[in-house]
């Protein structure tokens, strides 16, 4: 007879396809085995193959018989091979023993399961009728009492709810002012009172109570008090001077204009400025550098005209900017531009004149002045 095919829809364990054969009564064929056997380990096809080769003379004139065969052996191996395919749970231990490794990994299940696990209120009940019993009424109620605390928020929750309790601390605070800030609001004209401390200012009459601890007054003294003994203190108080001569409105707006002018006269300026820092043509910027330089002249002359010190003084500045165009060394022939031009002054006549002018000009620059004195 054919084994069942459940039999070989399971990977071989340690138990061999040719003892369970043996066991169970049925012999089984060569070729049935080598076809059905696709689950198992390929090793331990070929050793039970290897020993059914061995067994099958044997096999083949022997004859099964019931007193041969262990129910107990069987009955045990049946169940394991049923076995095989269902979800394995842990199996309680028979007896629990003290471990120091403490892990989700090393977790003993109880030998009674959660059904069998004692209370104290199982423990206190004992209790009942008794002196003590008091006891179990506290347990009762420390039972009742206690509850499994909630489950912590989320990080981004329990931020939101503590932005919130702060949100609603500072706006309680700035409701405080809510009524000043509206009065202020709705007032004509705002006063910011300063340190109003009245100085103290003291009469002839009140100066009269304090005794003198000074030393003794000459007669020229006491007659120059009488003369002129109160100074008066001036103080200019814009606020009065308004009230008592206030603007026409002709005059307001005349200072309005004037002042609208000058914002506009300062913000074109600015613009302008701008403007000409952001181009970057190196032309453009030569011909400022030589107006500037045919102003500086020009303010130069008037002012050896009109101020000589002055003159002097600007003549101190030019030299000193001359000192820092030295420093920077200009006009040495390093650049992009005199790099081109020594590139095409080979060929070109025009650029060898360029480039001479620029060394000209870098030997005028970095040589010594002589100052005359």
């Amino acid at each position: 007879e054919n084994l069942p095919e459940w039999l070989f829809a399971f990977p071989v364990y340690d138990v061999s396809v040719v003892d369970l054969t043996a066991r169970l009564g049925k012999p089984a064929k060569y070729d049935d085995i080598k076809a059905k056997s696709q689950g198992g380990c390929q090793r331990t096809i070929e050793r039970n193959l290897g020993n059914f080769s061995k067994m099958s003379d044997e096999s083949d004139n022997y004859e099964f018989s019931d007193g041969d065969i262990d129910e107990k052996k069987h009955s045990k191996l049946v169940e394991d091979v049923l076995n095989l395919n269902k979800i394995q749970n842990l199996k309680k231990p028979s007896r629990t023993e003290p471990t120091l490794q403490i892990s989700e990994f090393n977790l003993v299940k109880s030998v009674t399961g959660n059904k069998g696990s004692v209370h104290l209120n199982e423990l206190t009940k004992v209790l009942k009728g008794r002196k003590k019993e008091e006891i179990l009424k506290k347990v009762q109620s420390t039972n009742k009492k206690n509850k499994p605390l909630p489950t912590p928020l989320e990080k981004p929750q329990a931020e939101r709810i503590r932005r919130f309790i702060n949100y609603e601390k500072s706006r309680l605070q700035l409701d405080r002012w809510e009524a000043l800030v509206t009065a202020n609001r709705s007032a004509a004209q705002l006063t910011f009172p300063l340190d109003s401390r009245e100085k103290l200012k003291f009469e002839d009459k009140q100066a009269e109570k304090y005794p003198s601890t000074w030393r003794l007054k000459s007669d020229l003294q006491k007659e120059l008090e009488k003369i002129g003994s109160k100074v008066e203190e001036y103080h200019i108080n814009t606020e009065e001077q308004e009230e008592k001569f206030p603007l026409t409105i002709e005059e307001v707006a005349e200072r309005r204009k004037e002042a609208a002018k000058l914002r506009a006269h300062q913000s074109f300026k600015e613009a302008k400025a701008r403007r000409q820092n952001k181009i970057k043509s190196k032309k453009y910027h030569r011909i400022l550098r030589r107006e500037k330089i045919k102003k500086t002249l020009k303010e130069f002359e008037e002012l050896q005209k009109t101020n000589p010190e002055q003159a002097l003084q600007k003549l101190e500045d030019i030299e000193k900017a001359r000192a820092e165009e030295r420093f920077s060394l200009r006009h040495k022939g390093t650049g992009q531009w005199a790099r081109n031009k020594q590139i095409r002054a080979k060929y070109d006549k025009e650029s060898r004149q360029v480039l001479a002018q620029q060394l000209a000009i870098s030997r005028e620059l970095t040589q010594k002045s002589e100052i005359c004195r």
